[in-house]
């Protein structure tokens, strides 16, 4: 072979590049569904409207902080850190992202490069034609390839692998939000049962008195042996409430070492019997389109994405591939003076093919990737429509839930006001110690009914949380 001369490598380079810049993907651009989401919509006496926040920045508020807990915030950012569950969804995003690379590989030129040396002797000797040759050759080459995307296919490949990156980081954003609500559900419910447990030893405690002023008044025949038996029976059920909230307790801690990445046996937090429970209060007005910075629904539309762009590959497969290549190397003697070797080779070639019956295997490919995309969109509009409805729940059972502990708590506040007069009435001496001990016991109950409400309400803030998306802003 010659050397291609300059003018025609500008020729060839010049009539390549139109076709190159003429490239064009098939398919269609992603086009956001239609959601389902109203203008205007009221539930647990909230109203929202509708507004259009971007929907990436759902994920950047710390929203437990809302309850002012220190251990709480150490808590989340443990967990944050160091919970395997999160740590699996971390390295599938990471996954994902390195397989992008991968897919636009293939639109890319791939250069390659080898050397090889071979030894050789022909059969003139044994044929008895004379003396035989030994030949050595040795061959360096490099070769370069490249097929051109010119109907997008691997764009749109890339496109879809890209979309599913996006969707496996929003199923990432899911896992810690998850993980966050599971851990301030958990603490919320181990310092309720802290509380409870000290009103459940002021219960056994004021049974216990009882029960020996009642066996008292038994013995001096004051009171039946059956006084005797029902007042024993609240001593054994207060121990009871005492144990079973102790075991809640244990269970709760364990539950917490497991979120945060640690054995059960290593986790230690200190009681709170004295925690106050303060719900923090949602504002008058949210945005409906807050529903579009939950994960899962951005994980759902993202994978739409992903889908339409696979059907645009699947149309790419009906035109032409147009490869190039080109090669060039050295031959010698041997490997050492290869590259003082007067003989040189090159070539270049273009390559055009074309499928002209392959059975209906395409178009059922673009068939599949079309049904594909519209089960992603159902699945999308139904990951909206669930957030909706888990968002109303929330809303509904929050309102619900703030009347009841109001309730309760007007309940306990008119309880502890009688048990304070019969206290003042018993240093007057018109009242006797037990029947203090039975408006202790009144009280306790109405501060157990109080306690239950103020913990069911933190629990549906954090459901409240979890269902916008994660917080909300003022």
């Amino acid at each position: 072979m010659t050397r291609i001369s300059r003018s025609r490598r500008r020729l060839l380079a010049s009539a390549l590049l139109p076709l190159a810049l003429a490239a064009c993907t098939v398919g269609h651009d992603y086009v956001r569904p239609d959601l389902p989401v109203p203008e205007r919509f009221e539930e647990g006496g909230m109203v929202w409207t509708r507004a259009d926040p971007e929907p990436t920045e759902w994920y950047g508020e710390a929203w437990w902080q809302a309850w002012h807990d220190p251990d709480l915030n150490e808590l989340q950012e443990r967990a944050q850190q160091a919970n395997l569950s999160i740590a699996a969804a971390d390295a599938a995003w990471r996954q994902a992202q390195a397989a992008i690379g991968e897919v636009r590989a293939a639109g890319r030129p791939q250069v390659g490069m080898g050397v090889s040396q071979s030894r050789s002797e022909n059969t003139a000797a044994a044929q008895g034609l004379g003396e035989g040759q030994v030949r050595q050759q040795a061959t360096a080459q490099g070769t370069v390839s490249w097929e051109l995307d010119l109907w997008g296919a691997v764009r749109r490949r890339a496109e879809a692998q890209s979309a599913q990156a996006e969707a496996s980081a929003q199923d990432l954003h899911a896992q810690r939000l998850s993980i966050a609500a599971t851990v301030a559900s958990t603490y919320l419910s181990l310092r309720q049962t802290e509380v409870q447990m000290a009103l459940l030893e002021n219960q056994v405690d004021a049974n216990g008195r009882l029960l020996e002023m009642t066996e008292r008044a038994n013995e001096l025949g004051t009171a039946s042996p059956n006084d005797v038996v029902e007042t024993r029976n609240a001593l054994d059920s207060s121990i009871m409430g005492l144990e079973a909230a102790s075991a809640t307790r244990a269970r709760c801690l364990h539950a917490l070492a497991a979120l945060t990445g640690q054995a059960p046996s290593s986790f230690v937090l200190a009681p709170r019997p004295e925690y106050g429970f303060e719900a923090p209060a949602p504002p008058a007005v949210m945005p409906a389109e807050l529903l579009r910075r939950r994960p899962d629904v951005m994980a759902a539309e993202a994978r739409v994405k992903a889908a339409n762009a696979q059907v645009g590959a699947a149309q790419a497969a009906y035109f032409p591939s147009l490869g190039l290549s080109a090669n060039g190397g050295y031959v010698g003697g041997s490997v050492d003076d290869l590259l003082d070797a007067p003989l040189r080779t090159w070539s270049l070639g273009a390559q055009l093919l074309g499928t002209v019956f392959d059975g209906g295997a395409r178009r059922s490919q673009t068939a599949q990737a079309r049904a594909g995309y519209e089960a992603t969109v159902a699945q999308y509009r139904q990951s909206v429509l669930g957030a909706l409805q888990e968002t109303e729940d929330a809303l509904s059972d929050y309102g619900y839930q703030q009347r009841q502990a109001a309730y309760a708590a007007r309940a306990t506040f008119d309880r502890q006001e009688v048990w304070q007069r019969k206290q003042r009435e018993q240093m007057l001496g018109t009242a006797s110690e037990r029947d203090v001990l039975v408006e202790t016991l009144s009280m306790l109950d109405a501060q157990q009914t109080a306690l239950s409400a103020q913990g069911a309400l933190a629990q549906d803030a954090v459901a409240l949380f979890k269902a916008v998306g994660g917080g909300w802003q003022e």
